[in-house]
């Protein structure tokens, strides 16, 4: 059985929150279950140097993509999120001051 991913703490955001960004659904857990799938491969193998999320929304992915990696030892890549949404760039910022992630 395959692992499934465990989400970045959203602890931070109350209900009426998600009223301005996109809130964490089924399709964060099946993209952040595929990076983890293809972690090793991703660390191993391609060994990223930027990482970018285009449409960050809450910045579950791309927080998770950041612990995911950092734990299979990539210390040094630059992570960017992006979105059309301000509210959506502040939600990231804000997941990754809770999960002590930096993401530009």
């Amino acid at each position: 059985m395959s692992k499934k991913a465990v989400l970045p703490n959203l602890d931070h955001f109350s209900l009426s929150d998600y009223g301005n960004f996109y809130e964490p659904s089924e399709d964060t857990y099946l993209l952040c279950d595929a990076i983890l799938q293809e972690v090793d491969a991703i660390a191993n193998i391609v060994r990223p140097k930027i990482c970018v999320e285009i449409g960050c929304g809450s910045g579950c992915v791309i927080n998770f993509a950041y612990s995911a990696l950092y734990d299979r030892g990539l210390k040094d890549i630059i992570y960017y999120a992006t979105d059309i949404n301000p509210h959506a760039c502040e939600a990231t910022r804000r997941t990754s001051e809770a999960n002590k992630v930096t993401i530009i």
